[in-house]
């Protein structure tokens, strides 16, 4: 029997697993569904794209203005300004700069929307496959699947049925 860590309702095993299997089959396995998820991570992956490339453009504009800045300032002292002063503002744009250069870093990791686009069509790819797996596969493959895809199981007692909460299954690690 699993038991809900909320309510501590009990349901038997085999009618939690028709449960997860059927949701698994609607929710993430079926081919409209899946196009409508691809389709519509496509359109957040094209929008992150263009946020990003607009951030970018404009954190390298601003790390222009701060280059310029810094040799400004190192003109001032050949033109006789006090360098105690002219260090404090470099010593402030320098860390400007390192704060944006930090900040340019970032745009270069993957992105979140980009991986899940990739675990839909990875799911696109092989839902026949897990589907027979969910359906006639050995209990720790059909485990595996549940633990990569269900987030978390809870018993709705008003409706006397459960709620799962789906998630897309990341890539599994090399060598793990």
């Amino acid at each position: 029997y699993w038991e809900c860590p909320l309510c501590k309702q009990r349901m038997r095993d085999d009618r939690l697993q028709a449960e997860v299997v059927a949701a698994l089959a609607r929710e993430l396995l079926h081919p409209a569904r899946l196009a409508a998820l691809e389709r519509h991570q496509e359109d957040s992956v094209r929008k992150s794209r263009k946020e990003a490339l607009k951030a970018r453009t404009a954190l390298e504009s601003r790390l222009q203005a701060i280059k310029a800045e810094q040799r400004a300032q190192l003109r001032n002292v050949a033109a006789g300004i006090d360098p105690q002063l002219v260090k404090e503002v470099v010593e402030e744009l320098q860390q400007e700069e390192r704060e944006l250069r930090q900040r340019l870093r970032k745009f270069d990791s993957s992105d979140r929307t980009s991986r899940a686009l990739v675990s839909i069509q990875r799911l696109r790819d092989h839902a026949d496959d897990i589907g027979e797996v969910l359906a006639n596969g050995e209990p720790q493959h059909q485990r595996r699947i549940f633990t990569r895809t269900v987030r978390s199981v809870t018993w709705l007692r008003n409706e006397a049925s459960v709620e799962l909460r789906l998630t897309l299954p990341e890539p599994e690690q090399e060598g793990g």
